[in-house]
């Protein structure tokens, strides 16, 4: 899910098979404010925990839910404590792995 079309047509899509919905906030968030994050004349608007998008972020999660299919949303370390708080509490989170030291102590990582 990247697109606010998309987000719309989910009920569809999960009516015909769909078994994963993996939500893409990057992107999903450019297009619902029509703000491109790299672009520094637009950026300023590129607001990854407006409330537009926690409604759709919701919707998603909500849609899902009630077909059966858990969402899965991409989160950046800076975001996870909102989407927490507004989201369902079974609403499972992806992160890149270099944001994880921004969700946990800062000791470094153990040698293997």
């Amino acid at each position: 899910m990247e697109t606010p079309a998309a987000v719309d047509r989910l009920p569809q899509m999960l009516g015909r098979g769909i078994s994963a919905v993996n939500v893409g906030t990057k992107d999903l968030v450019q297009f619902i404010l029509a703000a491109d994050r790299l672009n520094r004349d637009a950026a300023h608007f590129y607001d990854t925990q407006h409330a537009s998008v926690l409604g759709a972020l919701e919707r998603v999660v909500r849609t899902g839910s009630a077909h059966g299919v858990r969402a899965k949303v991409f989160s950046l370390a800076q975001d996870l404590d909102c989407y927490r708080a507004v989201l369902p509490a079974d609403t499972e989170y992806m992160i890149c792995a270099h944001e994880l030291t921004q969700c946990t102590d800062d000791s470094p990582p153990e040698e293997p």
